[in-house]
């Protein structure tokens, strides 16, 4: 490796002799080059063609020699910029919570959704977004956090319960019953919560013998 760095160093300063030269030829030829080239349409002087030309060349040449070096130079510039990014969504994370948890609710959002933003794939990001809009009567808002969070992590159930609670608050019963049973059908034991939901849920609606068969669920 220190091999190829001297070899490097070398490359350039040759590069930087030839550049050097060139000057060194060119200047007593000032008159000579100030006359005009037709280039792609556009008169350019003789010397900008020539200087313009022998960047070009420099230019390939030291990205052929460090090409290894600029890529693992900017592979280390991505990891820390995905660091700060990620560091920059937690911290927001965490000023919501506990903006939240002491009842600011729409400082709670705000940094809920910078958290988001800056990293959308993030499951607890969106799921905190969508359960603080809800908390501040934005249902709709939060139905689309909250579908957000169930494709980012589809074998989670706690995206459809929350789906079903925004549906709920907006008055959505078709869709809520839909959500919950898809909880009670993954779940028949374990759903608890859900099973309470729907059974208030269809005594609202006046289902009363679905409202019966959920609670005999829930006392199996």
């Amino acid at each position: 490796r220190v091999a190829m760095r001297f070899r490097t160093f070398l490359s350039v300063l040759f590069l930087f002799a030839l550049a050097m030269l060139l000057v060194f030829l060119l200047l007593p030829n000032r008159a000579a080059l100030e006359q005009p080239m037709d280039v792609l349409g556009r008169s350019v002087p003789i010397w900008g063609v020539v200087l313009g030309a022998f960047s070009l060349g420099i230019g390939i040449g030291i990205f052929s020699l460090l090409t290894g070096a600029g890529r693992g130079a900017a592979t280390r510039l991505v990891a820390l910029w995905s660091n700060r990014h990620q560091q920059a969504a937690q911290r927001a994370l965490d000023r919501g919570i506990q903006a939240e948890r002491e009842e600011r609710l729409d400082e709670a959002v705000t940094s809920f959704r910078e958290a988001a933003s800056l990293l959308p794939g993030d499951y607890n990001a969106q799921m905190h977004l969508g359960d603080a809009l809800r908390r501040t009567g934005r249902a709709s808002e939060a139905v689309t956090a909250h579908e957000r969070a169930q494709r980012i992590d589809p074998a989670n159930h706690e995206p459809r319960h929350a789906l079903a609670l925004d549906h709920l608050e907006m008055g959505n019963l078709e869709e809520a019953r839909r959500a919950l049973l898809a909880l009670v059908d993954a779940n028949p034991k374990g759903a608890v919560g859900p099973l309470r939901r729907l059974r208030k849920l269809e005594m609202k609606a006046g289902n009363w013998a679905a409202a019966e068969a959920a609670a005999r669920k829930l006392d199996s």
